[in-house]
Parts: C-alpha cells; structure tokens; sequence
C-alpha cells in the first residue's frame, strides 16, 4: 500500500508518469480513480489513457464532486435534492420564522441580498467540514468583550444555520453540499468499499486547493481502505511553494503521506516562459523574454480580430488544437469571438454558454406574473407561469421538427433552448417546494417573481458546443497540467483578471480575520488574490514556444481601462514594453497583406480604389462611382438613402419621422392612451424625450444592488406620509412610535438590496430623521394656521388619491395627487368646511423654481388644481359652498428649514399671512384665474400636437445649449438635435 505526495517543481512530467502508472494498470486487469479539477484536464488525461491502452475498463476519470455522488449512490437518490435557489427560499422562510430572536439582524433579515449572503456563509461552512453543532462551538471561543459584536452576528447565523439543517432532516432532503458530507459519513462507517473494492490506486491531480470536506474523504478513505493514494501538486515555484506545502503537502504528511520531490524530467518548454513562470511574483528580473508579446488594444472586437490575424498566421505552420485562448470575461468576448473566428474560417473548441433568460420568451412569461392577482399559492404560481409558457409551445414543437433536420439559427436556438431549461427549471423548482411541504404556501407576487427572475438569470443553457477539433477557447481556472505551443490571454484588465471582489458580505474585515483565529476561512481577500495569482501562472506555465498578453485601453462604454496588475508584474519582471499599442484608426488602415476574411478584402479593395481616383485627381460620374460600390456591397443603396437622411438632418428647415414626426398613424393610436402629469411634463420639456420614453419605452433605470434610487426613496416618503396622517386625529403633537411603525412596515416591501448592516443603519437613521422633522414642522403649519386664521382648522382630506379625468381635456388624464387640506370652520359645535383649500405635492428634495411654474415649463400644481376641483364639487359636503383654492404648493421632505418647512408655489394674496407665506410673489383673484385659463389652453395645444405624432426635438434644448450647466438626457446618444439645422430655421424664421 502506498501513499504519496508528489511535490516537485513547475513543468515537471509528473502528469506523464501517472498517466503511464494508469495504462500499465488496465494492462494488468487492475482499476483506477484519476481526480482532477476541471473537465479541461479531465478530456486531456482520458484522451491520453484512451489513446495509449485503446480504451478504458472499470476505471474512471472524474472530479471529486462525481466520486461523492458515486459513494452516496443509494443513499441519497436524486429526487430527494432540492434545487440550489430554492435553498434562499428555505432560509427566508427561517429568518421570518425566527426574526424575533434575532440579535443583529433585525432590520435586514428580510433582504434579498443579505439572504444569499447568509446562504454563501452556509456553503462556506459546509465544505469545511463544519456542521452547525460545531460551528455554535467555536462561536463559544469568541471573548465576551473583543468580539462581543461578532459573537452576536455569529449567533444569529447559528440559529439559522441550525434550523436550515433540522428542516432538512425534518423532510429527509439534501442540498447539493450535503452530498460531500454524506459522502464522508458513508466511508466513515466503512461502506465506501461498494465503490474501492475493485480500485487498486486513487490519483488525485492538479488541485492548488483541496476543500477541507475533500480533505476529510480522503482521510476516511485512507483509514477505512488499503487502496493505494498518489497526490500531484508538481507546481512548485516561488509563487506556489508557501501555499501548496502548507495547505496541501503538510496536511497530507500528518496523514502518513510520503513526499517526493526527486523527479527531474521535464517537458520541452521555452525558456524564456519558464524563466517568466518561476520567477513570477518573486522580486527578481528576467534578462530576456522573447517568447512573450504585450499588446493593448483599444476595444474587445479589435482586441479578438487582431488575435484572430495572428492565429490565422499561425495555422500555416500549428495545428488549431495546439493553440489556446484563454479569456476569463466570457459574457463579453465570447460572441466576438465566435463571431470573427468563423469570419476568419478558423475552427474553435468552446462552450458557449448564457443564462435561459436570454430568451425573450422566457422574459416574457416571467414579466405575466405582474398581471396575475397579489394572493396565490406557490403551487398555483408556478402552474400559471407553465401555463403562460404552453403558449409558445406550437413554436417550439416546430422548432423541435426543424433542429432534426438542419443546424437552427442562433436566435431559434436559443428559443428552444431557453424554453427546455425555463420549463425543467420550473419542474426542478416545483419538487423542492414539495419535498419541504410548503407548495401550498401563500407567495407575494413580488417573491414569486424576484426568486424567478434571478433563478432564470443564473440558470445556464448551452447555446454552442463545437467538439470539431480547434483553437480552445478557455479560462484561467482550466490551466492546470495541459500544453499548448501557443497561448493568447485577452482581457487583462482590472477587475477582469484578476477578478476578486473586495466585498466582504454579511461581516466585516476584522470579523473575517477573527473568524481565521476559528478556523474558518471565508472572504479571505489575500488568499484569494493569491489563487487569481496562481491561476494566471498557470496559464503562462502552458504555452510551450511563444504566449501573448493583450489588454484593453477602453471600455465597451467608452470609459477608460487599465491594465492588470498581472500586466505590470510581467512587465516589471522581463523589462518589456508594448510590443504592439494597437489604436481605433490603426483598425482602419488595413494593408492587403493582412488580410484574412472576404469581409476584409471588400474593406481594403474599395479604400485602395477610391484612394487611387483621390490621389490621381481623376473624376468619375455618379454612375460609376455607384457601379464600382455594387460590385463589392449589395447594400449600398441603404447606404446612399442614409446620406440623404444627414442632408435632411443639417439642412432642411422641416422635420420628419426621422426626427420625431410619427403623423396621423399615432393619432390613432393615442386616443387609447391615457396620461400622466409627468409625461404632459416631459413633452412639455421635449417632445423627443416624450417619444423615446413614453412611446418606444427605451428609458433604461439601472438599480444599483447597493442602494436605493431617489425615486424609491420618495416613494417611501409618500407611503409613511399617507399612513401617518390617514385618520390622524392628534395633530397636536408628534406621534414617534407610530412615525417608527409605519417606517418599518413600508421598509418591509421595498426591494432587496446587498446592503451591510452599518449601511441599512446609515440609510435607516436618514430617513427616520427627515420623516420626523418634516411631519414635526407641518404639524407646527397647521397649528399656526389655526392661531393666525381665529380658530379655522386646515386639515389633510385628499391623501395620495389617483384620479382618472376624461371631460377635462382632449385625451385622459391620470393623475395621483399627494394631499389636498381642506378649511374647516366651527359651527354650532361643528367644525364644517368653508369651500376653501390648499393641494400640495411632495417632493423628496428640490422643489420647483417658481419661475419655471409661471412659464408652465412646470405645470403640475395647475393640472391638479383643475382636476380636483372636479372632485370637489362630488363632496356632499361641498356641493353648496363656493370653492376657492388658497394654494398650489410643493413641499421638499428633505430641504428644510430648521423653523420651517421650505415650499414654493402659487398662492392668493389673502391667504398668504394665515399659511404663514412669507414670499412676495402672490397673486390676486384675476390673475391667478387668467394664469389656470392659460395652462389650460397650452395643455389643450400640447394634447393636440401629441395626437398628430409631432415629436421633434425642442429648439432650445437646455441639454445642449447649456451643456456647461451639465444637464443630462438619457436620450442625448440618439437624439437628432443638429445646430446647423436649428440655426438655418432662424434665419428663415427672420426672412
């Protein structure tokens, strides 16, 4: 029985004498398990066995995650599995269940991101090996008075932790990192030899980290079996030797491991790239590197095809699977190069992958929820969303029909694809709901969509596999023990490669270092950035004869990119430079000699043509100009109405559909519609916006996953505002606790956020304070109004109220007005309403300038003031008395006074001293009726210009007139707005 550890340096052919080990086993009629960390390294080694003994018998090559599943076989069936996002639904469900004994968490329990976090922190205790009795063990450790914080953090993950596994014992299911515990159980207890009987060695290959749950198997393994155990990590250099002998070599040493590191044979490497490989990371210098290029490029396209060029080169003399590209950003580069290596004819192996929600179909069906009613079962849930998805299920059975036949488009194969993971997700999802009992609990619509959405989002479908032999598309996590004689890595950017994240969760930096001290290891930053170290090492350590470096200068929104570390660290190390500073004109001056895609032949042939009539002076006629351009581009005549459309663009004093101008069609279709305040505001700014916007729907609002947008926040304002003062009947002083109340409820429903706990408290105290203060200072208002006006009560009556108008204008009008506070007097004992009032609109901050009021470019307060004095009128209490409004007043939440509240307005002038308005811009009766007359009239015209499709851009558009003034527009990339046009429309306008 034997029992090593092979601790040799880089480029060793410790992979080679194992493989062999393995053949001349199969040739004895003896068994084997090769472990190994990704399916890269697996393909190679099955490959090379297959290729060296024809075959494999009884023998298997795996990673570790298939060997537990195959000691479990019988143990844990399939079914019996939850799926992993239902995990987050189980783990909400024991938050609300137990929130009440939370000592930390109170405020954020119920958060989408603090969720997921508590699930990772669960993963991370269970692939070390940490069941949650040992986990409140070691929380037990912690000093009272150093950690007293973090123990109580820790203590509301136990509870968790804890009652996570009872209910899934409760229910006799699994979650997916179970199956390696259960897997050492079964060992443990000696029933691991129903899969070692027959196995005469274990190799386990290629790993610079080994789970300490892995770690516990094979420790099992060695006590309860006499098969025979070989360890690789040959990856000894002055980067890796620290980590692999402290977390591998020593470890298996304590386990009665011998350690060899005598093997002298090595492949056939570069020198250059093996200098670079055992140097990296070690403060010393290279004298010369010429098998190592460094080029930056300025985009991702030009970065791929420039990288595609030089392959294409290289195929004269290599084979296609002698090459890699390693890229680590798969999102982005992998449709480029797919795209341009097929343009280029050059065979690729990769797996393309994307998540099922990039099909629109699937989209869709998730985007229905929000029409079903608020209250349902989970079960009903997802039963209707199947039912939504039967509705494309013609398209998909044809779809079906036609991939027998023939290769589908890539957009009909996504549909299919999209349909097949959405539906088995959905199965998957409905079963795990099953298995705990809870198919036939209530969901909020809300729920049911955001654990759907994300579900769908990281459930992956593979879109294209190409296993014709090719170029190998890769990341760095597959660069262990595999050879190429050429490597590429593009996209060593920041954030890219490496790509480790700082964000340390649900704890804090110290509390991570604390946690080390336990024995637990989660979030460690450094010992991540030396993995993403290690990896990249690996991927150099993989070129035989040459290896390319490439960054990008930009990125794919025009911003600024900086190169990796690892970029500088190799730079330092060898003394480089750029070996090519590829820039966006140097893409268009492509010589004959580079060419490599009938695409680019076009490109150079018609430049080379017209250059030569530029450059001999010579004049062709319309004609032949055209002729010549057919011959190379069939499209040309979309090109040339293009041309016309600049020239209508600079110089035509008329607008048209090009610049907004939809025409009658649209009429016809508005008079559907219905409108809001804000959107008769938009156009009001600009038509164009309006069109975009409210039309073709492309405004686009990012939600950042930290925080809250300042529309949430204002929503949040105007949902405790409304409760507060609905039935207030103590306006004589603050009600705190009921201000508090309220706040925790609507914070309860707003949408779950990846916040840390200090955050939530920062943002929690702002709005609690504003909230306060606010309500304070409108309550001081309407105490003073009372003094002032000799025992008249102004009261809220109207709160947060929609209204829908279809007499008042042209086209309907939807309005939800914030609060109307009506007059009351004392009568015969009676407090009744005088006919008087005031309509206020909340704003979370800025209020409107009155000017921008006056000359209706804010037109808010008057659309409201016509349509409730509609309403008005239906009060019974009304119906006999003389309406007459006080003011139109915005009120700003957050920009107060330290006395007062900060408003702006139009307000009669003999009202003013009683509501404590103190501006001197008031209005008398006339006017204030002539200006409401006014606004009435440019609203009318306003409707009427929308129903004839007229949305060109305004002349004067703030956004780029006063660009100094930085003024933004969402719309500003595609919008027409041309000076030269504007400036040729004044001076016919002078004529």
């Amino acid at each position: 029985m034997e029992r090593i550890v092979y601790f040799e340096p880089l480029f060793t052919k410790r992979r080679e004498k194992l493989v062999e080990s393995c053949v001349k086993l199969q040739r004895q009629g003896k068994n084997f398990i090769y472990l190994l960390p990704s399916r890269e390294a697996i393909k190679d080694v099955r490959y090379s066995i297959i290729d060296r003994n024809c075959g494999m018998i009884n023998s298997t090559v795996i990673m570790f995650d298939e060997l537990e599943r195959m000691l479990v076989e019988g143990v844990i069936s399939n079914d019996r599995v939850i799926h992993e996002d239902f995990e987050a639904v189980i783990i909400a469900r024991i938050f609300k269940e137990n929130k009440d004994k939370l000592l930390y968490y109170k405020k954020v329990f119920n958060k989408h991101g603090f969720i997921e976090e508590t699930r990772t922190f669960i993963k991370v205790l269970k692939r070390q090996n940490i069941s949650s009795e040992e986990f409140i063990k070691r929380i037990s450790n912690l000093n009272d008075l150093e950690d007293s914080i973090l123990k109580i953090k820790l203590q509301d993950l136990s509870l968790i932790y804890k009652e996570y596994t009872d209910m899934l014992k409760k229910y006799s299911v699994y979650d997916v990192n179970d199956i390696s515990l259960k897997a050492v159980e079964v060992v443990r207890e000696g029933e691991g030899e129903k899969v070692f009987h027959k196995i005469d060695n274990i190799i386990i290959d290629g790993f610079i980290s080994i789970d300490e749950v892995d770690m516990k198997l094979i420790e099992k393994i060695c006590e309860k079996s006499n098969v025979n155990l070989y360890v690789n990590i040959s990856f000894k250099n002055a980067l890796t030797k620290g980590m692999l002998k402290e977390k591998i070599a020593n470890r298996f040493a304590n386990m009665g491991f011998t350690i060899e590191e005598s093997l002298e044979e090595v492949y056939e490497i570069s020198k250059d790239i093996k200098c670079l490989c055992e140097n990296l990371y070690a403060g010393k210098t290279v004298e010369k590197a010429e098998a190592v290029t460094i080029n930056s490029y300025p985009s991702i396209s030009v970065e791929v095809r420039e990288t595609a060029r030089d392959i294409k080169r290289l195929l004269l003399q290599e084979e296609a699977e002698n090459i890699a590209v390693f890229v680590n950003n798969k999102d982005e580069y992998i449709p480029h190069l797919i795209s341009i290596f097929r343009e280029f004819k050059i065979p690729i192996e990769v797996v393309d992958n994307m998540a099922i929600s990039a099909a629109q179909l699937v989209r869709n069906t998730i985007n229905e929820v929000f029409f079903e009613e608020e209250n349902k079962t989970v079960g009903q849930w997802i039963d209707c969303i199947c039912e939504n998805l039967q509705d494309y299920s013609l398209e998909i059975s044809e779809l079906k029909k036609k991939v027998l036949e023939e290769s589908l488009p890539i957009q009909d194969m996504i549909v299919l694809k999209g349909y097949l993971g959405f539906e088995s997700f959905l199965e998957g999802l409905k079963t795990s709901f099953k298995l705990c009992g809870m198919l036939q609990d209530l969901m909020p619509k809300e729920d049911i969509k955001e654990l759907i959405r994300s579900s769908g989002e990281n459930t992956p479908m593979t879109i294209e596999n190409t296993k014709a032999a090719g170029v190998k598309i890769l990341n760095t996590d597959l660069a262990r023990g595999t050879f190429y004689n050429h490597v590429y890595i593009l996209g060593l950017n920041e954030g890219e490669m490496p790509a480790v994240s700082q964000s340390r969760g649900i704890l804090n930096e110290q509390d991570i270092n604390s946690l080390i001290n336990l024995g637990i290891s989660y979030k460690d930053y450094e010992l991540d950035l030396l993995k993403e170290k290690i990896r990249f090492n690996f991927t150099l350590s993989t070129a035989r004869k040459a290896v390319t470096l490439s960054f990008r200068t930009s990125d794919e929104k025009g911003g600024f990119s900086i190169p990796s570390s690892f970029i500088q660290e190799v730079k330092f190390l060898t003394g480089i430079n750029y070996s090519r500073a590829f820039t966006m004109r140097d893409r268009f001056e492509l010589k004959f000699s580079d060419v490599m895609s009938e695409y680019e032949l076009k490109v150079v042939l018609l430049k080379s043509l017209f250059d030569k009539y530029y450059n001999d002076g010579k004049e062709i006629s319309y004609e032949e100009k055209l002729n010549i351009i057919k011959a190379y581009e069939k499209d040309v005549e979309n090109y040339i109405y293009k041309g016309f459309v600049e020239y209508h663009k600079n110089k035509e004093i008329s607008f048209n559909n090009y610049e907004g101008i939809l025409g009658e069609k649209f009429g016809r279709f508005s008079e559907k519609n219905k409108l809001s305040i804000s959107a008769i505001k938009e156009y009001l700014d600009c038509p164009y916006s309006f069109m975009a916007n409210r039309i073709f729907n492309l405004s686009y609002v990012e939600e950042p996953e930290d925080e809250y947008n300042s529309m949430e926040i204002g929503n949040l304002y105007h949902a405790v505002l409304y409760s507060y003062y609905d039935g207030l009947s103590n306006y004589e002083e603050l009600d705190e606790e009921r201000v508090q109340e309220l706040l925790d409820i609507e914070i309860k429903k707003m949408r779950n956020i990846d916040q840390e706990p200090e955050q939530y408290e920062e943002f929690y105290k702002g709005v609690h304070e504003n909230l306060t203060e606010f309500i304070k200072l409108d309550l001081k208002r309407l105490k003073d109004y009372e003094k002032k006006s000799k025992g008249k009560l102004l009261r809220p009556a109207i709160l947060e109220k929609l209204f829908k108008n279809t007499d008042l204008f042209s086209m309907a009008v939807v309005s939800k007005i914030d609060r109307v506070d009506l007059e009351y007097e004392l009568k015969e004992g009676e407090y009744i309403p005088t006919g008087r009032f005031v309509i206020y609109d909340y704003k979370k901050k800025n209020i409107p300038k009155f000017d921008s009021i006056l000359s209706i470019k804010d037109c808010q307060l008057t659309i409201y003031y016509l349509i409730i004095l509609e309403e008005l009128k239906n009060i019974p209490q009304l119906r006999d008395k003389t309406l007459e409004c006080m003011a139109l007043l915005y009120l700003s939440i957050e920009d107060r006074g330290k006395i007062k509240l900060n408003y702006e307005g139009i307000y009669l002038e003999e009202y003013m001293k009683n509501l404590g308005i103190s501006k001197k811009s008031p209005f008398d009766k006339e006017s204030f009726y002539v200006f409401i007359n006014y606004v009435k009239s440019t609203i009318e015209e306003t409707m009427a210009k929308i129903k004839a499709g007229k949305f060109n851009y305004t002349l004067e558009c703030s956004a780029v007139l006063n660009s100094y003034a930085n003024i933004s527009c969402e719309f500003k990339e595609m919008c027409r707005y041309n000076k030269s046009k504007v400036v040729n429309i004044g001076l016919k306008n002078q004529e």
